[in-house]
């Protein structure tokens, strides 16, 4: 799995979803009814029931002893085994419980629960094989075509995941997270238009869906169309506004950050700056440190202001600029060195070369505190 691509939904969710969703058919759901436990297996599933799992695969242990043949079994024991985080004797005990009854609701949560930690941990074949034992149990249940998309996606099978959200789509026309994965294969494919449409789909469905609005606005970037990529922004903005979990108060700061971008590049240079100011305001007030998303969009908008008033040759609020970012970085843990660089570039613009040599003097200096943080350039 590239690590630049997301989950759509968290995995406690859906494991959750298939222990206490419906079974897959009325065919198993008798079978399980009609299956009486033993006196061993129930004791097993009371340990289950208190999170006792090593108790629990140890009574499992022995109803396998006794009953090989026992489809409920193997695969309550592969529960207890990804509980005890033993993934390889799991593995085993979901392909023996999937070999014997493909049909039971155990298994298919044993399967999900392989499947997610698979997905986490970037070994996206194995979990397109769990995927399947899924389609086996459930062949009609829609939302495998949608996993099967993001893994197919993750496996850069780009062709393959569009034919698979497709078919999704249609079956769960009012799924916005369908739409969403849509685009994401689509702008993958850097199809940009397809991905614009199938984006606005999406937050047609749910308004408020400001990850997609996001991505949008990338793609209308690529496009040149900065005026709806700032509109998308503004509405993200809004959107998050006053929101403290960490999604929302990222994505509100890049969005800022992105805007003034737009805005720079229609020309319109107040706006421009303005929202750079309020990038770094937002940051600063956070009390973050360099290693926070907030402080590392900070620092590149408090570059770009810089930049941008270079270009304008408005050099004296330019110096005033970069005499920001290495308040900044003090206070955040970053080296100030590229930032006494930077500035001592203007003061020679402005033909103060006294002033730059002190800058550029105080640049090594700085630079050599943060060794691995050194980093010289110009102004553009």
């Amino acid at each position: 799995m590239k690590k630049g691509l997301s989950r759509a939904v968290p995995i406690a969710v859906l494991v959750a979803l298939f222990f206490t969703g419906p079974g897959p058919c009325k065919a198993a759901e008798r079978r399980e009814k009609n299956t009486p436990l033993s006196g061993t297996e129930t004791s097993a599933c009371n340990y289950v029931k208190k999170n006792d799992f090593k108790n629990a695969l140890a009574q499992y242990n022995k109803v396998i002893a006794v009953e090989p043949n026992n489809a409920r079994a193997y695969a309550m024991r592969g529960v207890c085994e990804v509980k005890l985080r033993d993934y390889v004797h799991a593995r085993k005990d979901c392909d023996r419980a999937f070999a014997l009854d493909p049909y039971r609701r155990d298994c298919v949560s044993l399967a999900f629960m392989l499947f997610f930690f698979y997905q986490e941990s970037f070994q996206d074949e194995d979990a397109m094989v769990m995927l399947e034992y899924f389609h086996k149990s459930e062949p009609t249940n829609p939302e495998y075509y949608k996993w099967r998309a993001e893994t197919l996606q993750a496996l850069d099978q780009l062709s393959e995941a569009l034919q698979s959200i497709n078919k999704f789509v249609v079956l769960k026309p009012k799924d916005s997270q369908g739409f969403y994965r849509k685009g994401q294969i689509e702008d993958q494919m850097k199809d940009n238009k397809a991905a614009i449409a199938d984006y606005g789909k999406s937050i047609a469905l749910c308004p408020d869906f400001y990850v997609a609005l996001l991505k949008r606005a990338y793609c209308y970037e690529r496009l040149g169309d900065w005026s709806k990529a700032a509109a998308d922004y503004t509405t993200i903005i809004k959107l998050t506004e006053g929101k403290k979990a960490i999604d929302g108060s990222i994505h509100r700061v890049s969005s800022f950050l992105k805007r003034g971008d737009a805005y720079s590049k229609m020309g319109d240079v107040q706006k421009a700056l303005r929202d750079y100011e309020t990038v770094m305001t937002e940051a600063a007030n956070d009390k973050g440190d360099v290693r926070d998303g907030a402080v590392r969009h900070a620092m590149q908008a408090g570059q770009h202001r810089a930049t941008l008033l270079v270009s304008l040759k408005r050099y004296d609020e330019a110096v005033g600029a970069y005499g920001d970012l290495i308040k900044h970085a003090a206070d955040w843990g970053e080296s100030s060195g590229r930032y006494f660089q930077d500035r001592a570039s203007v003061y020679r613009m402005m033909g103060k070369k006294d002033l730059a040599s002190a800058d550029e003097a105080l640049a090594i200096k700085a630079n050599a505190s943060y060794p691995g943080q050194q980093n010289s350039r110009k102004p553009h």
